[in-house]
């Protein structure tokens, strides 16, 4: 197992790269009455940044997902928490680490349309550029377009390892 370096993203980079995904936000979306979801564990790091440069917002709860073995997709997705209150004609805005193979923020998604809110919008810090079969939701904001590749560090980790790297690095396994 080996982390590759230097960083495929630098702290500063992700930094700078939040402060500017707030702002966009804030052109979009009237903030203050945001519902934010933050999907957990991976999210955690970037939803915390991210929420850090908004203004207050309505709201905030989590969801608990899990996708992953090792560096691969399980292909089944378990909500284990899931914290939402009512977000019925709310604007909902969705933070999530990762969009990989979409199984996760798909299913989430749809767990969510069923509370007849009244947007979902979908914050990601990093987008593989892949194909995505049978996923249709698709990001409104992403800091950063990546290659297909298993990353850890600022939050996204590998069975639970390097999650508080300040840094994101590819990872390889073998």
């Amino acid at each position: 197992m080996r982390l590759i370096s230097p960083p495929l993203i630098r702290r500063e980079q992700i930094q700078k790269k939040v402060s500017e995904l707030a702002k966009e936000i804030c052109r979009t979306i009237k903030i203050e009455n945001l519902y934010v979801i933050v999907i957990l564990k991976g999210a955690i790091f970037f939803a915390s940044d991210l929420l850090r440069e908004l203004p207050p917002i309505y709201s905030l709860d989590f969801i608990k997902a899990e996708s992953y073995q090792g560096c691969s997709s399980s292909g089944e997705v378990r909500i284990t928490d899931c914290h939402i209150s009512k977000i019925e004609d709310k604007q909902v805005l969705l933070i999530e680490d990762i969009l990989d193979t979409g199984l996760t923020t798909q299913k989430i998604y749809n767990c969510l349309i069923e509370h007849s809110p009244k947007d979902i919008r979908l914050c990601v810090l990093l987008e593989k550029k892949k194909s995505r079969e049978g996923v249709t939701v698709l990001s409104d904001y992403v800091g950063f377009f990546i290659e297909d590749k298993f990353v850890v560090g600022y939050g996204m980790d590998y069975d639970g390892k390097y999650r508080n790297l300040p840094d994101i690095h590819i990872f390889e396994p073998w």
